[in-house]
């Protein structure tokens, strides 16, 4: 049949190898298990947890009702509780099996729609309940919480192509009970699995070997695997297994270090090891990479990397071979100064930036009109033989053109005018500043911003439908838009403008389901979380993105925030601290001062006293604003501009970074995500219009349409600010679009 098989009997008894790695003495055995097995009495009040989020529905429900089948004929009578897990829990349905008949919970499962990410964590026993089955593929990736310790037994049951079986399993094994996969086992094996119980390995222990590793509770094919580390040259381990209507049997199984020597047996342990640690991943993580790296195993915290030179194994951090220790160690200490000396260089040059930003802060600007501006000089030959131009104040935009500037006849007349433009300039220096004295400060200011409606048809549909067919209509079109993340922005936005925000933040997690590793999308999910003011939901959002994307600022800088709109201000000003000392690429320009304004008006704010100890005190000043708007965005290597457009017609941009009424904008991003911050600490009354101008990328985007976020606050960094968010996509490059405006009165 174009396969070959080969079969060998299995050797009776115990088989154990030994391994010294790396000082250590560790064993493998294996040992012989005969199962037995009988039928088991089913309870009359169960629970099934049924994974209803978008990936559910690519599970094969056939398989599962067909189990589900077998398991209600041996019931016969009894109470099902039924709860949906999605991004939430659903309240629970109760249905009533009579006679082997579940077609009323039948119908209710084929009629489930699947949508929304994966919360194991809020899940909650029921104590009325004898067992539960859960039907999932595994794949948590919302919450910040693991799935919980219950003292009932939980069978878990995978009909998918993609899941996480190491979880499932240790949720089932963990409770005394199953994991079943419906994709391996064949109907009757999985149905015997379900409905009998058999031998299980119940007690490990050992003496002279200590973290004992067991592959499996459950022997497989007639065997039981079990690992350790040795702490004498003997050992002794003792396996307790228990059969079904029997006593538990010790079987003991001596070792002894250097016999049966096998080279594979320390990565078995770590393996082993591994895979027990990750049923709690995020708990477990720096565990695991330790492992990973000690015994070269690839995980989800390591990978394969081929190290030619001694750099290499100092440059990731890997323990090299002995013969190398010596060399790597010198060169480990060498780059730890280099990068000591980097960090106080890069703080210095933060202080000496923010220093300016606090020149900038102190100085008064006038707050009438803005004089006309004088007329450029052509750049002519002087006596001396070097070009001489007089200054412009305005720098024309990327894409526009400067205006050609008359040419003079002599150089007495251009002495005459430069002469003129002297006096002309001190009076007008002079007026505004005695205007700027007199004037009171701004009151009050507004914040309007434009509302995003998309024009796709989908979106039409869901606008015009009745309020209660918002959400059928949404599941209807969502087959046709599983991969765009557009189409569940758009969706949720409406749920939201129609008064269903449960319902809404259900479509919004669907961006977690779309790509786990993804931190793109991930952004944008916590982005609009924190904007329908879910902190909480938002906080282990940005937790991940920071796994994926440590090397970035805003990985840092996004978690700070979402902390601070969950009023934990001690974390808020933890993580946005470690935007400011981390040395960043170069294009990553001015987040660190971005970032510190934020940091200080939380410092100045907060209702509870902030612990600044870790804080350089030149850092440590809170500047207010009358007006704030920072740009971000979504895809790497994009180029956005932040415009700002003041009462006086003149526009602060890249170009133009200090606007005549004092407005500052922040360096130009041009590689990617942002922020680009307008700030102005006295605004002249009049409004405000505030654009994003969309230059382009460079990168291949699997997320579609590059989608900004923006934020407009007045009275920054006081008690009385008050901060709007909004969202938008972008369609083609060289788009203005624009967002909003500010009205101070």
């Amino acid at each position: 049949r174009g396969v070959l098989e080969l079969e060998m009997p299995a050797a009776p008894g115990a088989h154990a190898y030994t391994q010294n790695f790396d000082g250590r003495n560790y064993f493998y055995a294996e040992v012989a298990v005969q199962v037995r097995s009988a039928p088991r009495a089913l309870p009359n009040s169960i629970g099934i947890i049924w994974d209803s989020s978008g990936s559910g529905a690519m599970r094969d429900h056939g398989r599962e009702f067909a189990l589900l089948d077998a398991y209600f004929r041996k019931m016969k009578n009894g109470e099902v509780k039924l709860v949906r897990l999605r991004d939430a829990v659903e309240p629970r349905e109760t249905f009533r099996i009579v006679n082997g008949d579940w077609s009323a919970l039948r119908n209710a499962l084929e009629s489930t729609p699947y949508d929304g990410a994966t919360n194991f964590g809020a899940f909650v026993a029921d104590s009325g309940v004898a067992e539960y089955l859960l039907f999932s593929d595994g794949l948590a990736n919302y919450g910040d919480r693991p799935f919980p310790a219950v003292k009932q037994p939980v069978y878990t049951i995978n009909a998918a192509t993609r899941s996480d079986a190491l979880l499932l399993r240790q949720i089932a094994e963990s409770s005394g009970a199953h994991f079943i996969d419906l994709l391996a086992d064949a109907p009757a094996v999985a149905a015997t699995k379900l409905l009998t119980t058999t031998t299980r390995v119940q007690v490990l222990a050992g003496d002279g070997a200590t973290q004992l590793q067991l592959r499996s509770p459950y022997p497989e094919n007639g065997r039981t695997a079990v690992s350790g580390i040795m702490t004498e040259s003997e050992a002794r381990v003792r396996l307790g297994i228990t059969h079904p209507n029997a006593k538990t049997a010790i079987v003991e199984l001596p070792v002894r270090g250097g016999e049966a020597p096998f080279a594979m047996v320390a990565a078995l342990w770590a393996r082993m090891k591994i895979e027990a640690l990750e049923a709690q991943y995020d708990l477990n993580r720096a565990e695991i990479r330790r492992l990973g790296q000690g015994f070269r195993l690839v995980t989800r915290e390591t990978s394969l990397i081929v190290l030619d030179r001694i750099e290499d194994y100092v440059r990731f951090d890997i323990t090299p071979p002995a013969e190398l220790l010596a060399d790597f160690e010198r060169q480990r200490q060498v780059v730890a100064r280099q990068r000591g000396a980097d960090k106080n260089a890069h703080l210095e040059n933060v202080v000496r930036r923010f220093q300016e930003k606090i020149s900038w802060w102190n100085r008064d600007f006038p707050k009438g009109d803005k004089p006309a501006a004088q007329p450029a000089v052509t750049p002519v030959q002087g006596a001396s033989g070097r070009l001489q131009e007089a200054d412009r104040r305005d720098a024309p935009a990327r894409n526009q053109a400067a205006p050609a500037a008359p040419s003079l006849a002599a150089p007495e007349l251009r002495l005459m005018q430069r002469q003129e433009a002297a006096k002309v300039g001190a009076r007008s220096a002079m007026a505004d500043a005695l205007q700027s004295a007199a004037e009171p400060a701004a009151t009050t200011a507004t914040i309007t911003l434009k509302k995003w409606e998309p024009d796709a048809p989908y979106a039409t549909r869901m606008r015009n439908a009745a309020a209660e067919n918002v959400y059928p209509v949404y599941l209807d079109e969502r087959a046709g838009y599983l991969n765009s993340t557009a189409f569940f922005l758009d969706a949720a936005d409406i749920l939201f403008d129609r008064k269903q925000p449960q319902l809404a933040a259900r479509v919004l997690t669907n961006l977690a389901e779309m790509d786990l590793e993804n931190r793109h999308i991930l952004r944008i999910l916590g982005y609009r979380l924190l904007q329908a003011n879910y902190a909480k939901l938002a906080i282990p959002v940005f937790r991940k993105v920071l796994e994926l994307s440590p090397e970035e600022p805003q990985s840092y800088r996004d978690l700070g925030l979402a902390y601070a709109a969950d009023r934990q201000w001690q974390k808020a000003v933890d993580a946005l601290y470690d935007v400011v000392v981390k040395p960043w690429h170069g294009r990553f320009p001015d987040v660190e001062i971005i970032t510190l304004a934020e940091l200080n008006a939380i410092v100045a704010t907060a209702p509870v006293k902030i612990d600044t100890g870790r804080i350089d005190p030149r850092l440590l000043k809170n500047l207010p604003l009358d007006l704030r708007v920072v740009l971000t965005w979504d895809a790497d290597n994009t180029d956005i501009d932040l415009w700002v457009t003041d009462p006086n017609g003149e526009r602060a941009y890249f170009g133009n970074r200090l606007t005549y009424q004092g407005g500052r904008m922040s360096l130009d991003f041009t590689g990617g995500y942002g922020p680009e911050e307008f700030s102005l600490k006295r605004a002249k009354p009049g409004k405000y219009k505030v654009e994003a101008q969309y230059f382009g990328d460079r990168q291949q985007k699997v997320t579609g349409p590059t989608t900004l976020q923006m934020s407009l606050a007045t009275k920054f960094g006081s008690a009385e600010q008050n901060e709007q968010a909004i969202t938008l996509r972008l369609k083609g490059r060289s788009e203005t679009v624009f967002v909003g405006e500010f009205e101070v009165k």
